[in-house]
């Protein structure tokens, strides 16, 4: 009887939960889209097509993370810079997930844009960087702000409301060690 009701415990320790991850593409509204994730339905669609064969699992097992969601997961990492256990509880995943799934679809837009830094044609850049603070390895510096602007029509009044709650339009700027 005592081996019974211990391996009736274990079994309910080791049942498996499985969140809802409902697609937020089929959810939000554009306004609601552009809000979260930075990017109109039509670019979220375009983009998820050029990597969905990078980053998809080649099989199921595991309810394995749709494409759709890694993208969505990683868009708003982008957008928001929230927490990883925040990102993964609107999304329905773990927190470790998030995180291989922002490597995984970061590398994948890298290679799909075909985004790269040459060292070699910024070597300049990356020295006078260093001379300043002994950064390594440094071409530039970004930064942002957003810039109050008047209100919008309405029917595109959504997409201009920043997150202090105001409209605005975000801007970002990257400069070389010589502020250019």
């Amino acid at each position: 009887m005592a081996s019974y009701v211990a391996a009736e415990e274990v079994s309910e320790k080791m049942k498996r939960i499985f969140r809802d991850r409902t697609s937020q593409l089929e959810l939000l509204t554009e306004g609601e889209l552009i809000s979260r994730y930075r990017l109109p339905r039509h670019a979220i669609f375009s983009l998820l097509e050029k990597v969905r064969p990078h980053i998809e699992h080649g099989t199921k097992r595991s309810h394995a993370i749709s494409p759709e969601t890694q993208l969505l997961v990683t868009l708003r990492y982008l957008s928001k810079d929230g927490f990883l256990m925040e990102i993964g509880d609107l999304h329905g995943v773990h927190e470790s997930s998030v995180s291989r799934s922002v490597h995984r679809t970061i590398r994948a837009i890298n290679n799909v844009l075909d985004i790269k830094f040459n060292p070699d044609a910024n070597k300049v850049r990356m020295q006078d960087f260093y001379k300043i603070a002994e950064f390594p390895c440094v071409i530039g510096a970004i930064d942002g702000t957003l810039i109050p602007i008047k209100r919008p029509p309405a029917d595109e009044e959504v997409a201009y409301v920043c997150r202090k709650g105001f409209h605005a339009i975000n801007v970002q700027a990257v400069c070389d060690a010589n502020l250019r």
